[in-house]
C-alpha cells in the first residue's frame, strides 16, 4: 500500500445527496490518501456514481463535507475541476487525460491479438489534426491532475479490453503519480488493483478495508463477487 506520506488528499464526511426529493446518499464517509488507488464497489443503486458526481459538484443538493487538499469543493463549478487538479471521466467515456492521444487511440482500437495499427493510421488520415498532436497528452491540464475520478471505466467492454484498461489505470497511478478514486462494477478486478476500497449499500457505508482484505471477505465474496470471476 502506497502510504509513505500518509497525506489525505480527499475526504468525504457525512455526505448526503439528493436528486429532487429522492435522497441517494445517507451520510457516506471516506478518504483517499495521496498515491492510492481506491475503489467504491456495491450493488446497483448504492450511490457509487453519485459520490463521484458530488465531488464534481454535479448533484443538485448536497449536505456534508467534501475536502480536496484541505479545501472545500462544494462551491467549485464542474468546469473548474481541472484547475484544482481533479480529472473526472464520466461513465462510458474512456479517455485518459494523462495518456497521449496515440495511447488513447491504441486503447480504443485494441483487438484480441494486437493494436490495429492500420486502423490508427486511417484515423490520422481522416483527422490530420490528431496526427500532429499524437504525442501530446489527451487532457488539457496545465499542471497535471493529482486526483482522477473514474466512473465505471470498463462498462460494456470485452474481458480483454477490461484487462487493458486496468493495466493503464495502474500505469497512470504508478508512472504519472496520479491518485485514483474509481467506481467499478467489476468488483473482483477492482479489488485486485486497489490499495483500499469501500463497499456502499443503499447510500451508506457497508464495509471498508484494503483491496486484499475485501477480496477475501466472506460477506463481500457472497454479495458482490459472485459472477465476476
Amino acid at each position: 500500500m502506497k502510504m509513505a506520506t500518509m497525506k489525505t488528499i480527499l475526504q468525504l464526511h457525512d455526505l448526503k445527496a439528493w436528486y429532487g426529493n429522492l435522497q441517494i446518499l445517507h451520510g457516506v464517509t471516506l478518504h483517499v490518501i495521496q498515491g492510492e488507488i481506491v475503489s467504491i464497489i456495491g450493488p446497483n443503486g448504492a450511490g457509487k456514481s453519485t459520490c463521484l458526481k458530488a465531488i464534481a459538484n454535479m448533484v443538485p443538493k448536497i449536505e456534508g463535507e467534501i475536502f480536496f487538499e484541505e479545501k472545500s469543493m462544494k462551491k467549485i463549478p464542474p468546469s473548474q475541476l481541472i484547475q484544482h487538479g481533479i480529472g473526472f471521466i464520466p461513465q462510458g467515456r474512456v479517455v485518459f487525460p494523462s495518456l497521449t492521444v496515440q495511447e488513447n487511440l491504441e486503447l480504443g482500437l485494441y483487438t484480441q491479438k494486437n493494436v490495429d495499427r492500420e486502423a490508427i493510421e486511417k484515423m490520422y488520415e481522416k483527422f490530420t489534426a490528431l496526427q500532429k498532436r499524437k504525442r501530446e497528452k489527451a487532457g488539457l491540464l496545465s499542471g497535471g491532475e493529482r486526483l482522477l475520478l473514474l466512473d465505471e471505466p470498463t462498462l460494456g467492454l470485452s474481458p480483454l479490453m477490461k484487462k487493458s484498461i486496468f493495466e493503464k489505470i495502474k500505469e497512470i497511478n504508478t508512472k504519472e503519480k496520479v491518485t485514483i478514486l474509481m467506481v467499478e462494477q467489476n468488483a473482483r478486478m477492482a479489488l485486485k488493483l486497489s490499495d483500499r476500497a469501500y463497499v456502499l449499500e443503499l447510500g451508506k457505508n457497508r464495509l471498508a478495508g484494503t483491496g486484499e482484505e475485501l477480496l477475501h471477505n466472506k460477506e463481500v465474496e457472497h454479495l458482490y463477487l459472485g459472477g465476476h470471476g
